[in-house]
Order: C-alpha cells, then structure tokens, then sequence
C-alpha cells in the first residue's frame, strides 16, 4: 500500500460497517494471494516451516493467513474511533493480572509478543487498564507515514519509541524502572544483532531486548499469545520467565531469550493462520 493509501485508508475505512470492511478487505487478499508478490511467496515459506504442510494444504493456510491479516488492517484503521465499551467487549485476554498486579507495585513489566492477531488492539485494551504501553516501532518511509503510525499508536495508548534511536533504549529502561509496562513485538530476525534460537525447528535469530530490559531492571518478563475469535480477540498471558541467576548475564538473557522462542513455537503452531510474518525469518527460506 502507497503512503497515501494508507494516510486515505486511517480516514475512510473508519467510516464504513465493520462487517463491510471485513469483506472489502477480505477480498483484497485474495486479490494479493492470486497475484503471488513476494510476501505472499516468504508467508507461504513460513507456514510450511511452522506447519510441515505442501501442496493443497499449505495453499488454504496462505489465504486464510492473508484474509487474517486484512481483519487485522480493518481493525487497525477503525481502532481510534472505538469507544472503550467496545474495547473492552472485542477483548477477551485470560491471566491479564500477570501484567497488571506488578504495576501496581511500581514493577515494571516487559511483555514480548509475536506477530499474533492483532497486538494493536490488545494494547489499547491494556493501556485502558494501565494507564498507557509503552513499545517500539520499526522506522517507516516515507517520513509522514511513519509520524501517521506514532500517532495513530498514541492515540490508542501506545507510546512508540522509533526502534534505531540511541535514547530508545534509556527511554524504556526508564520507563521500566518508573512501573510501566513495555510491550515488544520480539518474532523479527535480528541476524546482525540478535540471539540464536530455535524457533519451530529451525535456527533464527530473535532480539535480544525483551530478556535483557527485563534483567537491567529487574522487571517482569513475559509473553502473550492473541488470536482471533470470530466475534472477537482472544488471548492470554503465559507465567513470568525466571532468570537463571547462576548463569552470567549474557549466558542467562540467552537462556530466557530461547524461552521465549519455545513459547512463540507453540504459539504459533496452535494459530498459524492468525501469525503474520510476510518477511524471512530463519535461515533455511532465505
């Protein structure tokens, strides 16, 4: 979608029913999954890792995947003009106490999640309840479209940090060590810069920043899962990792780092339709 798509799409696509702009957006993706571009080519090398599904089966993920994530663009343009009543009545999250006790403790929480349903919409109903999330947003071009993406995040809640500035770092760890809660979208291959982790059977890398956040401020560290129900989004929240404390500290990041990965396998194992990573991950589909 060009720049202004998107900036166009924020403003109409609000506008319409939802059910309509499910089918619209429905549509669209099976339009994208007959043209067969490039992300539709890397979703397709991703299912059949995470699934060990060929043929005609893999090829019925690929479009439930796709016509997945056009609810998640339908929900994503609608999200800031949703009441919070209604929020609250498209959220259905188990276990959120794992997150929200601690803060009322003034402990921070850094929650890693995968690119699962929407995670958009699970942060404003947390920040409804938190007072605000704080994340980090990957830098996007043009410029404009992603001054639209932190707006649009900030007015759901959602306080981004663009993801390559120097102070991004201090800036969470502040905010960790103030009480907040620090949600990370951690399923990216970081191959310059991450850890090594076996991820659905297969080596990627994973950031490191959720587990090391977590240890430098002896905050909670955890993960979600999100998926999509038909009427809304469902989810819940795994039990805190423990830091290994006789490892070194790089040696014990690592471990809670593969911890994460072991979560996100079964994750999205048990919903690979709801999981929406058009990009390479692991080194074997490169």
């Amino acid at each position: 979608m060009s720049a202004i798509g998107y900036l166009v799409a924020w403003r109409i696509v609000r506008l319409l029913p939802t059910q309509l702009a499910r089918k619209i957006f429905a549509q669209l993706a099976m339009i994208a999954y007959r043209k067969n571009g490039k992300g539709v080519m890397q979703l397709r090398k991703n299912l059949a890792v995470v699934t060990g599904k060929s043929g005609f089966e893999l090829d019925e993920l690929v479009k439930d995947g796709l016509v997945s994530y056009s609810r998640y663009w339908v929900e994503a343009f609608q999200l800031p003009s949703y009441s919070d009543n209604k929020v609250m009545q498209m959220v259905k999250i188990a276990n959120s106490e794992i997150l929200l006790d601690p803060l009322k403790q003034k402990q921070g929480v850094v929650v890693a999640v995968a690119h699962l349903a929407n995670w958009d919409l699970a942060g404003r109903w947390f920040a409804m309840q938190a007072g605000e999330v704080i994340t980090v947003a990957e830098r996007l071009k043009p410029e404009r479209v992603f001054k639209a993406f932190l707006e649009y995040r900030k007015s759901i809640g959602l306080i981004a940090f663009p993801a390559a500035d120097r102070a991004t770092v201090p800036a969470l760890k502040a905010a960790l060590t103030d009480g907040k809660l620090v949600a990370l979208v951690a399923d990216r291959d970081m191959s310059s810069s991450g850890i090594e982790v076996e991820f659905c059977g297969e080596v990627c890398t994973m950031p490191s920043g959720p587990a090391a956040l977590a240890y430098a401020t002896n905050s909670v560290l955890t993960t979600a899962c999100l998926f999509n129900e038909p009427t809304h989004l469902g989810g819940f929240i795994d039990s805190p990792i423990e830091f290994d404390k006789t490892l070194s500290r790089e040696a014990a990041i690592a471990k809670a780092t593969q911890q994460m990965a072991d979560r996100f396998t079964k994750y999205v194992q048990d919903h690979p339709t709801d999981w929406h990573v058009l990009q390479r991950l692991w080194r074997i589909n490169a």
